[in-house]
């Protein structure tokens, strides 16, 4: 679909386009209307909705009132394992209207858009939205997938992994392509080379990559200052099939790069009954009780069983990463 044509018309008579990079003026105004305390660049915007790696482009839904966006409506478009067959996930993110049009149902109108044309084809969509707007998505019938499954365990001052990991600088390119290719892993974000180096290259952000000796894993980790303290987020963690035995050194190597980085504290996410939850519980990586986001997919009618199998899902931090 074009950037930048009219596509659709709202009930109060405005244009809906599909926006592209010529629009990113516009796009950044109202963005860094509605969300001043989260200002975003030219080379966010571009990051996230123009340079990514796929061969399917995002989907920027707009709505215009003279020379003004108005309304936006993010769909971001990743690369997606199901099964045996490479799709395009696409993340719903960046939902906003400016507040002189707000309660015109502007957004209602963008998500029904945007849902309808997931269900049309071969793609799929999957979003965490926040408490406020979750009703939204049961709504118009989303799958209500899963509490996002955040984990999380104190790290232990006096630790001393192994040298598992090796520290990588710069891209993780072929390496990390073999490792997803003999992961086993059948469902979840691409974590080939390509989409695994684009997606830490977000403008702004440091993260750490490593390689488990031999080349058969790699994490990401980042560090994030709370207010209780530093954390430390495993964003990746994905090992070859014939590794996973590993895990509990690899869990070890990542707590002591923690410590020696003086964190308070390391998370994850990762579904229960996942290939990789009893390394995690064993280690203490435990479910947080309280935590509440919940997790939702859609596409074509019926649903792809591993789509709806909560636990078939590779999930990890870097799938999100909006802390």
């Amino acid at each position: 679909m074009a950037a930048g044509g009219v596509i659709a018309q709202t009930a109060d008579g405005l244009p809906v386009i599909m926006a592209g990079q010529g629009d990113s003026r516009g796009v950044l105004a109202l963005v860094n209307t509605v969300q001043p305390h989260i200002p975003w660049s030219e080379a966010d915007l571009a990051w996230q909705y123009f340079d990514g790696p796929g061969e399917t482009p995002s989907r920027l839904y707009a709505i215009r009132d003279g020379e003004h966006l108005v309304s936006l409506y993010g769909a971001a478009a990743k690369p997606f394992r199901l099964g045996t067959r490479t799709v395009t996930g696409f993340i719903i993110q960046d939902v906003m209207t400016d507040p002189a049009y707000r309660g015109r149902g502007h957004l209602n109108f963008l998500a029904k858009l945007c849902a309808a044309e997931i269900r049309e084809s071969e793609d799929i969509g999957y979003t965490f939205p926040n408490k406020q707007s979750e009703n939204s998505f049961r709504r118009s019938g989303w799958h209500e997938l899963m509490t996002v499954p955040l984990r999380h365990r104190l790290v232990r001052v006096d630790t001393e992994g192994e040298t598992a990991l090796q520290e990588q600088v710069g891209a993780l390119g072929d390496c990390a392509t073999a490792i997803w290719r003999e992961s086993g892993l059948g469902c979840g974000v691409d974590r080939s080379g390509p989409a695994t180096d684009w997606r830490y290259r977000r403008p702004g952000a440091v993260y750490r990559r490593f390689l488990l000796a031999g080349g058969t894993g790699f994490v990401v980790l980042k560090r994030y200052d709370r207010d209780d303290g530093p954390v430390v987020h495993i964003c990746d963690l994905v090992v070859t099939e014939a590794a996973r035995g590993r895990l509990p050194a690899i869990l070890s190597a990542i707590e002591a790069v923690a410590a020696r980085d003086k964190a308070a504290a390391l998370t994850a996410w990762l579904p229960q009954g996942h290939p990789y939850a009893a390394a995690y519980n064993a280690f203490g990586l435990g479910m947080d009780p309280d935590h509440d986001r919940v997790m939702f997919v859609t596409a074509r009618a019926p649903m792809p069983a591993l789509l709806t199998t909560p636990s078939a899902w590779h999930l990890s931090q870097g799938d999100s990463d909006v802390y």
